[in-house]
């Protein structure tokens, strides 16, 4: 009966809180703070890696990867969410803390991309949005508020993208196309690249990879995305 009755709470503060926003700005912020769950303890532990939408599950034991361990990374993230329903996109800022770097995610569901503005190294990288992992803004704010205690969400499953920059950048007006937000974020006077999903062979030779690279990961509730990008 207990569980019934937290159910229905549930379902009405939701309705009450999607009620609100419809009849204000149309948008929800949140700060929240996260773990991811071990990758390093168990070497049968399995690892998820995204191949540009298709999401290969490595157990240890087959050829294609090799599981990647982190060696003792920082296991609590925090991150600040900004859901507007009316536009259409979900903005994600994640701070610097230990290997990570600091960056704005854009998750654009109207021009079907993702965008991220890696302040550190001073660049943008676009890709297609994954909506298979991503939720769409109303289900994010759904999946968060029936996840988070307080400001903490569940540990979270790591999906590991690995990518690369496809050169040339792209010009003033390739990023204007997707829209002034993107465009703010990413201004002429910094370089905005494509990213594209490192190969299997390439994965394999990671370790031979540039120094000049970009990691980081952020929440979408149910799910951490962990990118590493070289550059």
């Amino acid at each position: 009966l207990s569980a019934l009755f937290m159910l229905g709470c549930l379902v009405i503060g939701t309705w009450l809180l999607f009620d609100f926003i419809n009849r204000t700005n149309h948008t929800w912020r949140r700060t929240c703070r996260f773990r991811v769950k071990p990758m390093d303890k168990d070497p049968d532990t399995p690892i998820f890696f995204d191949h540009g939408g298709l999401t290969a599950f490595d157990d240890g034991k087959n050829q294609l990867l090799t599981p990647e361990k982190i060696s003792k990374p920082q296991q609590e993230f925090q991150q600040e969410i900004n859901v507007d329903l009316k536009k259409n996109i979900e903005t994600i800022e994640v701070s610097q803390i230990g290997f990570t770097s600091t960056v704005r995610i854009i998750e654009d569901f109207d021009h079907n991309i993702t965008a991220i503005r890696d302040f550190g190294v001073n660049k943008c990288f676009i890709m297609p949005l994954d909506r298979q992992h991503v939720p769409n803004p109303a289900n994010l704010i759904e999946t968060f508020l029936a996840m988070m205690s307080g400001q903490f969400l569940p540990d979270n499953e790591v999906l590991r993208k690995t990518m690369k920059v496809k050169t040339p950048a792209l010009t003033e007006s390739d990023v204007a196309a997707y829209g002034p937000i993107v465009a703010s974020t990413c201004p002429k006077e910094i370089k905005t690249y494509r990213l594209v999903p490192k190969t299997a062979e390439e994965m394999k030779n990671r370790r031979r990879r540039s120094t000049k690279g970009s990691s980081f990961v952020y929440s979408v509730g149910r799910h951490a995305i962990m990118f590493d990008i070289d550059h």
